[in-house]
Protein backbone atom coordinates (compact mmCIF):
# COMPACT_ATOMS: atom_id res chain seq x y z
CA UNK A 1 0.00 0.00 0.00
CA UNK A 2 1.42 3.47 -0.97
CA UNK A 3 1.00 6.76 0.78
CA UNK A 4 1.00 10.71 -0.72
CA UNK A 5 2.88 13.13 0.04
CA UNK A 6 3.38 16.84 -0.87
CA UNK A 7 6.82 17.68 -2.78
CA UNK A 8 8.31 21.00 -3.58
CA UNK A 9 11.65 21.05 -5.64
CA UNK A 10 13.22 23.36 -8.38
CA UNK A 11 11.73 23.34 -11.83
CA UNK A 12 13.88 22.08 -14.14
CA UNK A 13 14.05 22.61 -17.52
CA UNK A 14 14.51 19.80 -20.07
CA UNK A 15 16.35 22.30 -22.66
CA UNK A 16 19.28 22.93 -20.53
CA UNK A 17 22.08 23.49 -22.91
CA UNK A 18 25.38 24.81 -21.80
CA UNK A 19 24.18 28.29 -23.65
CA UNK A 20 20.97 28.33 -20.87
CA UNK A 21 23.12 27.92 -17.75
CA UNK A 22 24.80 30.14 -15.75
CA UNK A 23 28.94 30.14 -15.18
CA UNK A 24 30.46 31.17 -12.37
CA UNK A 25 33.87 32.67 -13.19
CA UNK A 26 37.53 32.96 -11.17
CA UNK A 27 40.23 34.13 -12.48
CA UNK A 28 43.86 33.33 -11.67
CA UNK A 29 46.03 36.06 -11.94
CA UNK A 30 49.99 36.61 -11.81
CA UNK A 31 50.74 37.37 -7.90
CA UNK A 32 50.84 41.31 -7.46
CA UNK A 33 49.82 42.17 -11.19
CA UNK A 34 46.91 44.41 -11.72
CA UNK A 35 45.80 46.68 -14.89
CA UNK A 36 42.66 48.71 -15.34
CA UNK A 37 41.13 46.30 -17.40
CA UNK A 38 41.97 43.27 -14.51
CA UNK A 39 39.86 45.41 -11.95
CA UNK A 40 36.83 46.36 -13.90
CA UNK A 41 36.66 42.47 -15.19
CA UNK A 42 37.33 41.61 -10.83
CA UNK A 43 34.29 44.06 -9.86
CA UNK A 44 32.22 42.94 -12.33
CA UNK A 45 32.54 39.52 -11.00
CA UNK A 46 32.15 40.70 -7.42
CA UNK A 47 28.86 42.12 -8.52
CA UNK A 48 27.30 39.30 -10.10
CA UNK A 49 29.31 35.82 -10.27
CA UNK A 50 26.08 33.98 -12.03
CA UNK A 51 26.19 34.72 -16.10
CA UNK A 52 25.56 32.50 -19.26
CA UNK A 53 28.66 31.97 -20.79
CA UNK A 54 27.77 33.98 -24.32
CA UNK A 55 27.67 36.83 -21.50
CA UNK A 56 30.76 36.34 -19.85
CA UNK A 57 32.83 36.18 -23.30
CA UNK A 58 30.78 39.31 -24.17
CA UNK A 59 32.35 40.89 -20.89
CA UNK A 60 35.52 39.72 -21.64
CA UNK A 61 35.51 41.38 -25.16
CA UNK A 62 33.83 44.65 -23.85
CA UNK A 63 36.74 45.18 -21.58
CA UNK A 64 39.21 45.19 -24.09
CA UNK A 65 40.70 41.57 -23.42
CA UNK A 66 41.85 39.22 -26.09
CA UNK A 67 41.17 35.50 -24.84
CA UNK A 68 40.63 31.98 -26.23
CA UNK A 69 39.25 28.77 -24.90
CA UNK A 70 42.29 26.84 -23.40
CA UNK A 71 39.79 23.95 -21.93
CA UNK A 72 36.41 22.74 -22.22
CA UNK A 73 33.81 20.43 -20.48
CA UNK A 74 30.60 20.18 -19.78
CA UNK A 75 30.77 21.49 -16.80
CA UNK A 76 33.77 23.98 -16.73
CA UNK A 77 36.36 26.18 -19.45
CA UNK A 78 39.13 27.91 -19.14
CA UNK A 79 40.10 30.65 -21.19
CA UNK A 80 43.36 32.11 -21.30
CA UNK A 81 43.26 36.14 -21.51
CA UNK A 82 45.61 38.25 -22.70
CA UNK A 83 46.36 41.67 -20.97
CA UNK A 84 48.95 42.93 -22.45
CA UNK A 85 51.40 41.50 -24.82
CA UNK A 86 53.61 40.11 -22.14
CA UNK A 87 51.00 39.45 -19.33
CA UNK A 88 48.30 36.42 -19.61
CA UNK A 89 46.19 34.81 -17.02
CA UNK A 90 43.27 32.21 -16.98
CA UNK A 91 39.86 32.62 -16.24
CA UNK A 92 37.89 29.83 -14.93
CA UNK A 93 33.95 29.32 -15.22
CA UNK A 94 32.25 26.35 -13.60
CA UNK A 95 28.84 25.57 -14.50
CA UNK A 96 26.18 25.98 -11.62
CA UNK A 97 23.91 23.19 -12.36
CA UNK A 98 20.60 23.18 -9.73
CA UNK A 99 20.08 19.44 -10.52
CA UNK A 100 23.18 18.42 -9.12
CA UNK A 101 22.27 18.06 -5.56
CA UNK A 102 18.85 16.74 -4.19
CA UNK A 103 16.80 19.78 -3.21
CA UNK A 104 13.72 18.05 -2.91
CA UNK A 105 11.25 19.07 0.38
CA UNK A 106 8.52 16.13 0.66
CA UNK A 107 6.15 16.50 2.93
CA UNK A 108 4.09 13.93 5.09
CA UNK A 109 0.15 13.29 4.04
CA UNK A 110 -0.86 14.17 7.42
CA UNK A 111 0.71 17.84 7.16
CA UNK A 112 0.54 18.34 3.24
CA UNK A 113 -3.09 19.70 2.90
CA UNK A 114 -2.81 22.45 6.08
CA UNK A 115 0.36 23.62 4.42
CA UNK A 116 -1.16 24.20 1.18
CA UNK A 117 -4.15 25.93 3.04
CA UNK A 118 -1.70 28.68 5.10
CA UNK A 119 0.76 29.01 2.00
CA UNK A 120 -2.53 29.45 0.11
CA UNK A 121 -1.56 27.08 -2.48
CA UNK A 122 -3.12 25.08 -4.84
CA UNK A 123 -2.63 21.24 -4.96
CA UNK A 124 0.12 21.00 -7.57
CA UNK A 125 1.50 23.99 -9.70
CA UNK A 126 5.22 26.12 -9.96
CA UNK A 127 6.02 29.05 -7.95
CA UNK A 128 8.53 31.84 -8.00
CA UNK A 129 10.76 31.57 -5.14
CA UNK A 130 10.58 35.21 -4.08
CA UNK A 131 6.25 34.07 -4.63
CA UNK A 132 6.73 31.52 -2.53
CA UNK A 133 8.91 33.61 0.72
CA UNK A 134 6.19 35.81 0.46
CA UNK A 135 3.78 33.25 0.97
CA UNK A 136 5.81 31.27 3.72
CA UNK A 137 5.61 35.62 5.60
CA UNK A 138 2.36 35.50 5.56
CA UNK A 139 1.82 32.19 6.33
CA UNK A 140 4.19 32.57 9.63
CA UNK A 141 2.20 35.59 10.60
CA UNK A 142 -1.25 33.80 10.03
CA UNK A 143 0.38 30.92 12.44
CA UNK A 144 1.55 33.54 15.33
CA UNK A 145 -1.47 35.36 15.45
CA UNK A 146 -3.92 32.59 15.31
CA UNK A 147 -2.41 30.84 18.03
CA UNK A 148 -0.04 30.67 21.87
CA UNK A 149 3.14 30.71 21.56
CA UNK A 150 2.94 27.57 23.59
CA UNK A 151 0.82 25.94 21.21
CA UNK A 152 2.79 26.53 17.85
CA UNK A 153 3.24 23.50 15.85
CA UNK A 154 6.65 23.13 15.52
CA UNK A 155 6.83 20.78 12.78
CA UNK A 156 5.02 23.28 10.34
CA UNK A 157 7.39 25.84 11.72
CA UNK A 158 10.57 23.85 10.98
CA UNK A 159 9.04 22.88 7.39
CA UNK A 160 8.09 26.15 6.58
CA UNK A 161 12.03 26.82 7.33
CA UNK A 162 13.12 24.30 5.29
CA UNK A 163 11.23 25.55 2.31
CA UNK A 164 12.63 29.10 2.51
CA UNK A 165 16.12 27.68 2.35
CA UNK A 166 15.11 25.68 -1.13
CA UNK A 167 13.31 29.35 -2.12
CA UNK A 168 16.66 30.85 -1.30
CA UNK A 169 18.64 28.12 -2.88
CA UNK A 170 16.42 28.54 -6.03
CA UNK A 171 16.73 32.33 -6.46
CA UNK A 172 20.28 31.92 -6.79
CA UNK A 173 19.66 29.48 -9.46
CA UNK A 174 16.98 32.02 -11.08
CA UNK A 175 14.76 28.83 -11.53
CA UNK A 176 11.47 28.44 -10.01
CA UNK A 177 9.64 25.99 -8.03
CA UNK A 178 7.31 22.75 -8.46
CA UNK A 179 5.09 21.28 -6.29
CA UNK A 180 2.44 18.88 -6.09
CA UNK A 181 0.90 15.60 -3.99
CA UNK A 182 2.22 12.79 -5.06
CA UNK A 183 1.30 9.23 -4.55
CA UNK A 184 4.35 6.60 -3.47
CA UNK A 185 4.27 3.14 -4.66
CA UNK A 186 6.26 2.22 -1.85
CA UNK A 187 4.87 0.34 1.33
CA UNK A 188 4.97 1.91 4.88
Amino acid sequence: MGYNYLLFKPYIRTDITPDTILWKAEIYSPANYQSLNLVMLSDNIAVNNRRPIKYWEQLLTDNGFKFHLNFENEYSREYVIFDTELVTFTIHFYACDVSVGNNNVEIDEDLSLSLLYILDLNKSGKISPHNLINKINNAEELLVSNTHAEYLNKTVVNVLMVLERLANHCISYECDISYGILASEKGV
